[in-house]
């Protein structure tokens, strides 16, 4: 086979070009020529792209790259050019990694996207086990660990004169390999392939459930008899398999065995909105007596009276001292969540609560003084009375923060609510406030306090972040999101209210989505859906078009408890919304 140059980072074997190209990448050290020999299964349909990197082949003698970073920028780049037909990704090992990043590096770009990635040997990128450090050995047990991998060939080994022309190549793909860090992106909206072996010794975490979470379609996953380079041993079965996937049209329409609660005629408007069902299957069966916790904006609190309710086990860790009387209990914001926190209405804030509880960051030992009294910047409504001093509030903050550990450490499901998207900041540290300072309690400083509207990857990383602390120390934590319903108050951005809540809301609910997609262990609640919907009319809201009522929290308790009655005890209201407040400040 002849092969040429297409770009300079990739060559094709010559002869008509295919209506769907294959962008090919072997395991560190590989050779990208391993792959010729799938041109022929592949067939006239499917171009096959081999990448030419600095190092080896033709351009031997251009020093490598041995970061990740800048290679995939170059590779990105070069794909791009060469994406003026449907085009797919397949990756072996190291190389896998190399495919999927350029995947998400061509989506950030907002440019054109594979058709499918196919991934082979390799676990997922955020379950990667840990990689043995080979990179930096001395050239003879480098050459040793490159025999035991058998991915190269024993006749090249044996040519020391050859090896020490490759081996600057071999070091920078494994220091790539062994240096890769994961950083946490929405899942790929395209089919992930994964092809792997029963007796691969390199793949210790499970590959389906590794690169599940990378995709927000159904996983289609091969097995293959081998072990790590079992791709030289079915050579023909995997070409054929790309093949297959690649140029084959799916006749079946999928619409067509879709039940009714698929359509929106037989599953929104046809049913009294009362009578719409089946709105919610949960992941997860909760039992009556596991602990679950929860957090979030005022809208939250609801969850927990109602599991109350049920029977079931909400599990409160920050109790009240005795003697308070009830009025006091609520005044000081006892029972309203698992811990008290107050009203966490982003995920900034929920973050940076469980990275102070886990030591992960300190909280600073600062406080607002009013009238001789300190206040917690950070939950200025839940001691309505403040502290007599400072050592007083931190001394507090340190009992929440250490309900906080036990709650996360107890609980089997953690339910939180999420609520906006737009956070106080404070210029000199870079934590945020549950709400404006200057509001609740405090005073603005417009030279040290700066609004931040949460953009969709702020949010995602915040969450996917707290989720990752949490579940390290509790690993069989399984999360339960929603988002409120109750809009916005009042915005500080340059939008109209009724924009800015719309905003928030798709934020939060995007990522909701996209996290509950990726993860098994996440699921989302629909109570968002279950009060704006459109067949609601905004009949679960009270006058003034924020509050819901009594009779819309019942309603998605009944959903969230699997009721068959709408009955239920809980009130509704706003007394303890942090940002109703804001209302004091419209003078129109």
């Amino acid at each position: 086979m002849i092969l040429e140059t297409v770009d300079p980072w990739f060559s094709r074997v010559t002869g008509p070009a295919g209506p769907t190209r294959l962008f090919c990448f072997p395991h560190a050290g590989g050779n990208p020529a391993d792959f010729l020999a799938w041109a022929g299964p592949l067939g006239p349909d499917v171009e096959l792209l081999l990448p030419t990197l600095p190092g080896r082949g033709s351009r031997l003698f251009e020093p490598p790259i041995g970061e990740f970073g800048p290679l995939v920028e170059q590779l990105t780049g070069a794909v791009s050019r060469l994406a003026d037909r449907p085009f797919a990704l397949f990756g072996h090992s190291f190389g896998a990694l190399v495919a999927f990043e350029i995947a998400r590096a061509l989506r950030r770009a907002g440019g054109p996207v594979p058709v499918a990635l196919w991934v082979s040997g390799a676990e997922g990128p955020q379950l990667r086990s840990q990689r043995r450090r080979v990179h930096d050995l001395p050239d003879d047990e480098l050459i040793d660990v490159l025999r035991e991998y058998a991915g190269t060939s024993a006749e090249l080994l044996e040519d020391r004169e050859l090896v020490e022309l490759i081996l600057p190549a071999v070091r920078a793909d494994f220091a790539m390999n062994e240096h890769y860090t994961y950083r946490p992106e929405p899942p790929l909206a395209l089919p992930i392939h994964v092809l792997h072996a029963s007796d691969d010794p390199h793949v210790v975490t499970d590959p389906v459930a590794g690169w599940t979470r990378e995709t927000t379609y159904p996983p289609h996953v091969t097995e293959f008899s081998g072990g790590h380079f079992f791709l030289r041993e079915h050579e023909a079965a995997v070409a054929g398999l790309l093949r297959a996937g690649l140029t084959a049209a799916d006749p079946r329409n999928p619409y067509q065995d879709q039940p009714a609660r698929a359509f929106w005629r037989t599953g929104v408007a046809e049913p009294d909105p009362l009578d719409i069902t089946d709105v919610w299957r949960p992941k997860f069966a909760i039992g009556q007596d596991d602990p679950i916790i929860t957090a979030g904006s005022c809208f939250a609190r609801e969850i927990g009276r109602a599991l109350l309710e049920r029977g079931m086990h909400w599990y409160v860790a920050e109790l009240p001292p005795p003697g308070l009387s009830a009025a006091e209990r609520a005044d000081r914001h006892y029972g309203e969540f698992s811990f008290r926190t107050g009203n966490i209405y982003t995920t900034a804030l929920l973050r940076q609560w469980v990275e102070w509880a886990f030591g992960k960051a300190e909280p600073p030992a600062s406080s607002w003084e009013h009238d001789g009294r300190h206040f917690d910047p950070y939950r200025p409504s839940v001691d309505p009375a403040g502290f007599a001093s400072l050592d007083d509030l931190l001394a507090a903050r340190q009992t929440t923060l250490a309900a906080i550990r036990r709650a996360v450490e107890t609980a089997v499901c953690f339910v939180f609510t999420m609520g906006q998207t737009e956070a106080w900041a404070d210029r000199a540290d870079g934590t945020v406030f549950p709400s404006c300072p200057g509001t609740i309690r405090g005073t603005f400083d417009p030279d040290r306090h700066v609004l931040r509207n949460l953009t969709f990857s702020e949010v995602y990383e915040d969450l996917a972040a707290t989720i990752q602390l949490c579940q390290a120390v509790n690993p069989g934590l399984r999360v339960l999101l929603t988002v409120s319903p109750h809009p916005i108050t009042a915005t500080a951005s340059d939008s109209h209210a009724l924009v800015a809540s719309t905003h928030a809301k798709s934020v939060l609910r995007a990522v909701a989505g996209e996290l509950a997609a990726q993860r098994d262990d996440v699921d989302y609640f629909p109570s968002y859906e279950l009060i704006t919907g459109a067949p609601f009319r905004a009949r679960f809201y009270q006058a003034n078009l924020r509050t819901v009522s009594p009779e819309g929290v019942a309603f998605v308790m009944r959903h969230f408890l699997g009721r068959t009655s709408a009955h239920s005890t809980v009130n509704g209201g706003d007394p303890s919304c942090d940002d109703a407040v804001l209302d004091y400040y419209n003078a129109h």
